[in-house]
């Protein structure tokens, strides 16, 4: 870089963006939104081994595996594979000096071990909902639970058909939110055949799977004689994708280190 002039240049040019599970339900929203953001540059859609044929209809760019693409051209990468891909782009990621916008849940300790080690190399953020809305759900129910430590916390989630894990990885962070203002408390995810009053200390979880449903989190307090129920409903999965993008957006410049939905708010409200 020679001169002011390069320099602005480079601060306005688009910024290389790649998709992990490219050929996925989320992997093809983000590419919808991101082929028409003039920030971004699509540079990579990464797809499991053998997949062929343009990413989505509205891109003209092609599915390529993890080992046939540059990983040095990225200056970010969003995934929504699987856990074991999610792991092993990590890994690339960091080895390339590429941002990581992880929303791939169901990660196991050795895969997070994997994108804990990235995000000493690179910035990283990865969350189990890539919603902005669901990012002030999760601030709403961390005050709720603060303020009413004495109310019953229960956990609902539903979602369509074809959904794997259960509790969603929202459900479990709206959960461990409640658990780490209340120490000592315990999840439940089944009281069948249970003949016993509801334990003061614990957070019940009640997963529902029917449908083509996007995704629905209610995180309902109970108390004696009224109730809240904070609830977030996703009718889009453009939603997922937007937020993901904003993260993208978010890390360029960042130094290594994991962030979350959280800082990324901050920064929106002027807090950043």
């Amino acid at each position: 870089m020679n001169s002011a002039a390069d320099a602005a240049a480079n601060a306005t040019a688009p910024i290389a963006l790649g998709v992990a599970g490219a050929a996925g339900r989320m992997g093809k929203a983000v590419l919808e939104l991101a082929s028409a953001d003039e920030q971004l540059k699509l540079t990579a859609a990464i797809d499991a081994p053998g997949r062929s044929g343009a990413a989505a209809a509205q891109t003209a760019i092609e599915l390529a595996s993890a080992d046939a693409i540059d990983w040095r051209q990225l200056a970010v990468l969003i995934d929504f594979s699987l856990p074991a891909g999610a792991a092993a782009h990590a890994a690339r990621a960091a080895e390339a000096g590429c941002a990581l916008v992880i929303g791939t849940t169901g990660l196991d300790a050795e895969q997070t071990k994997a994108v804990d080690a990235a995000a000493e190399q690179v910035a990283l953020l990865h969350a189990p909902n890539m919603s902005l809305g669901v990012g002030i759900l999760f601030r709403l129910v961390a005050q709720a639970a603060r303020m009413l430590p004495e109310w019953d916390a229960e956990i609902l989630e539903l979602h369509h058909r074809a959904k794997v894990d259960a509790p969603s990885g929202t459900a479990r962070r709206l959960g461990q939110i409640v658990q780490q203002l209340r120490p000592g408390s315990q999840f439940c995810t089944d009281r069948s055949g249970r003949r016993q009053a509801r334990p003061d200390n614990e957070i019940g979880y009640a997963v529902l799977r029917g449908g083509d449903a996007i995704g629905e989190h209610t995180a309902l307090f109970a108390g004696r004689g009224e109730r809240i129920e904070l609830t977030h409903r996703s009718t889009s999965r453009l939603t997922y994708a937007a937020g993901a993008i904003a993260a993208a957006k978010y890390l360029i410049g960042k130094k290594p280190g994991r962030y979350n939905m959280d800082d990324l708010l901050d920064e929106l409200a002027g807090g950043g």
